[in-house]
């Protein structure tokens, strides 16, 4: 029982749609990472489990674990006690919505299986008399969410969201291009929500001072989900300058970014095949920079046809990514929401957004860059194990 209540306080998760484990695995894993007897997990359908124990702790572990699509503040009623219960119950709403000064009118029931028309009508007949309230289905103040179980009724008032995505890791590895700013730590974060575990890869390069600051940034980013969320096995700063260098020296200064990613993603393929990764993962969103039209991301691939590019927030826009970032990890959101841009040349380059893949070919022929010369870059490479 909950502490000083005759109402039993638990919680109640909603596995993700995305993760193709039984319920049954998920349950035993769960008793097992929060150290609890199974018996205090209560399998309540294919996609819900009842956990009979209620703390800050846990929720925020389970707030922070992949495969949860929501986690659901509980109240268990035994139907034989269940008119005392709603008195509890009651009280704890008033106390909600004194505490958060809001002011309660109108509510609405939501069933998350069949309930019984008996305990449907007793719970809206409590609610109206015991709190003044109307019941209607748009524009309420308070929703309630319904479920039954045998003996037990499930009231839920608070629900918190989650990330969903698949429960166990996949065991499969992927290069993920991070830069420590929101788009490539959403596209990461992406990557680990599907169940493949990431390998960051970070260029270095840029003006000194503004290098330190968004290698910093990169790396607490990083550590961030790694600490968090889990699935990131490593991070290679891989030194850069010297690559920048030769490109603006070398060839046309409106392919300078083109060639620059292009370069970026064959380090990357290097960086794969070293650590047996099937995929390179970055953040690009099309029309973001002159060099994500989709005419230049094609032209970006080409520089790597053994090895596919996935770029998971191609069609989002800045906002979205932002808000999403806010609403599932504030504290990363804090880390990767402000600007630092350590490379000045792009104020100084008008760059094509159709860049011509023969022409872009011919350019790389005069930059002194090899594969010899990448596969020295990594060697050098700064690696931080997580």
């Amino acid at each position: 029982m909950f502490r000083g209540l005759a109402l039993e306080k638990g919680i109640v998760i909603r596995v993700s749609e995305a993760s193709s484990s039984s319920i049954k695995e998920i349950a035993a894993s769960l008793a097992n990472e929060l150290k609890l007897d199974e018996r205090s997990l209560v399998i309540l359908d294919t996609s819900h489990i009842l956990i009979r124990e209620h703390s800050d702790q846990i929720i925020s572990r389970l707030k922070y674990r992949f495969g949860i699509d929501s986690i659901l503040i509980t109240y268990v009623f035994q139907r034989n006690s269940m008119d005392s219960d709603l008195e509890e119950f009651v009280n704890e709403i008033k106390e909600k919505f004194s505490r958060e000064r809001k002011r309660l009118q109108v509510f609405k029931l939501r069933a998350l299986n069949k309930i019984s028309e008996e305990t449907r009508s007793k719970i809206i007949r409590f609610l109206i008399e015991k709190l003044g309230i109307k019941q209607r289905e748009n524009q309420v103040d308070l929703t309630i969410y319904a479920f039954e179980k045998n003996d037990l009724c499930l009231l839920v008032i608070n629900k918190i969201d989650c990330i969903g995505g698949s429960y166990f890791s996949t065991n499969e590895l992927s290069v993920s291009l991070v830069s420590g700013g929101p788009d490539s730590t959403l596209a990461t974060l992406l990557a680990c929500r599907s169940g493949i575990e990431v390998v960051g890869v970070y260029f270095d390069f840029g003006v000194r001072e503004l290098r330190d600051k968004a290698r910093q940034r990169v790396i607490r980013s990083i550590r961030l989900i790694a600490n968090k969320w889990g699935r990131i096995r490593k991070l290679y700063i891989v030194p850069f300058v010297d690559v920048v260098q030769n490109i603006l020296s070398f060839s046309d200064p409106r392919y300078f970014f083109v060639l620059l990613k292009r370069f970026m993603v064959r380090t990357a393929g290097i960086i794969c095949k070293k650590e047996g990764c099937r995929a390179i993962i970055t953040g690009e969103i099309i029309g973001e920079h002159a060099s994500q039209t989709l005419w230049n991301l094609d032209v970006i691939s080409e520089a790597l046809a053994d090895i596919p590019i996935i770029r998971p927030l191609l069609t989002w826009d800045k906002s979205e990514i932002l808000n999403y970032l806010r609403k599932i990890d504030l504290d990363l959101y804090d880390v990767v929401s402000s600007s630092i841009e350590p490379c000045v040349v792009s104020s100084k380059i008008k760059p094509t957004t159709r860049a011509k893949l023969d022409f872009v070919k011919k350019e790389e022929e005069n930059i002194p860059i090899n594969d010899c010369y990448l596969n020295d870059l990594v060697e050098k490479s700064f690696k931080i194990m997580f």
